[in-house]
């Protein structure tokens, strides 16, 4: 008699040991589905960008228009000045006793003057005695408002409002007559200096707006070109343009660096992506990723950006017209994945 052995079982166990192979990173992201637009040019209007720099609206350099020792400053530099605000002043006693002894001067000339005055009109005296008497009066007068004008002039005035730029002396310091002692900047409004090249100064006028962007601030600004220069530098073959910029928080001071954007009539064909498709690492360089359509697999793709219009970036170097970049789900992908692009 035959035997026979049931082998389902067993078969059956050891199917169930078998060990499943590990699942891969990569097969849950295989085949997501992504977004993407192709690379393409555009035409858009040129934006001239000039580097330039922030310079005060008007600037006075001041000092007394008297020697002497300084007793007082008032103000310290960076600090605001309003028109007519007394900055310093000089020790003002030998002022005061020129003008005392020219005021008992003119006194006695105008006694002198009366006295003759009488005499003459009576016939004691000539014409000419008359009229020295006058021209002692006049000239007494006249040393008389020196004086005062000299004693005034021991007080240094504001001529405008600004920032003190710049101070040179301090109290006891002796000063001469007409000797620079401090600087006032106003910066209400301020300009914008920039270098525009000869081949786009026919481009741009008077009142045309233009966008300014001060790193150091880290702030965009708004103005309108206020002067554009008549003749060129010769070296560098540009013209000097002015933009007024309001700066009623005086936040802009005087030599910061800046970027100023000028719209000019002229047309550019640029390639371009939407802002969303460049990423960034961690070393801030831009990249993005290009679908390859033979494979279907994403590439990290490094790129060099240039101006922003609008919600989208001009691409320089990195891509080439037609080729399919992620703008949606680029996030998630990683170098060489496969993907599906959405339809």
């Amino acid at each position: 008699m035959k035997t026979f052995i049931l082998l389902i079982p067993y078969i059956a166990i050891m199917g169930s040991c078998k060990q499943k192979p590990a699942k891969s990173e990569n097969d849950d992201l295989a085949g997501m589905e992504v977004v993407v637009t192709s690379v393409a040019y555009h035409i858009e209007d040129k934006v001239l960008t000039l580097s330039a720099n922030t310079e005060a609206d008007h600037t006075a350099d001041l000092g007394f228009m008297v020697p002497g020792r300084i007793v007082k400053v008032n103000f310290e530099e960076g600090q605001y000045i309003s028109k007519g605000q007394l900055i310093a002043t000089i020790d003002p006693t030998d002022f005061n006793s020129n003008l005392n002894s020219a005021n008992a001067d003119l006194q006695k000339a105008n006694d002198e003057l009366k006295r003759v005055k009488i005499m003459y009109d009576r016939g004691s005296i000539t014409e000419s005695d008359y009229q020295t008497a006058i021209k002692m009066q006049l000239q007494s007068k006249a040393q008389q408002e020196i004086q005062a004008k000299r004693l005034r002039d021991t007080h240094l005035y504001a001529p405008l409002s600004g920032l003190l730029s710049k101070r040179t002396v301090e109290p006891g310091a002796i000063v001469s007559e007409g000797s620079i002692a401090f600087s006032i900047v106003n910066v209400e409004p301020i300009k914008i200096t920039a270098s525009v090249p000869e081949s786009e100064i026919a481009h741009i006028k008077t009142g045309d707006r233009a966008r300014i962007h001060i790193e150091a601030l880290d702030s965009t600004y708004f103005g309108s070109i206020s002067l554009i220069g008549a003749i060129a530098d010769p070296a560098i073959r540009a013209y000097t343009v002015k933009i007024n910029l309001l700066n009623k928080n005086r936040k802009i001071r005087p030599g910061m660096i800046a970027d100023v954007m000028l719209p000019s009539k002229q047309k550019q064909k640029l390639l371009t992506l939407p802002a969303e498709a460049v990423l960034h690492d961690e070393t801030q360089t831009s990249y993005v990723f290009v679908v390859n359509p033979s494979n279907k697999k994403a590439y990290k793709r490094k790129v060099s950006v240039g101006s922003v219009i609008g919600d989208v970036l001009e691409i320089t170097s990195g891509l080439k017209e037609n080729e399919k970049v992620i703008v949606g789900g680029q996030q998630k992908v990683q170098d060489g994945l496969l993907v599906t692009i959405k339809k």
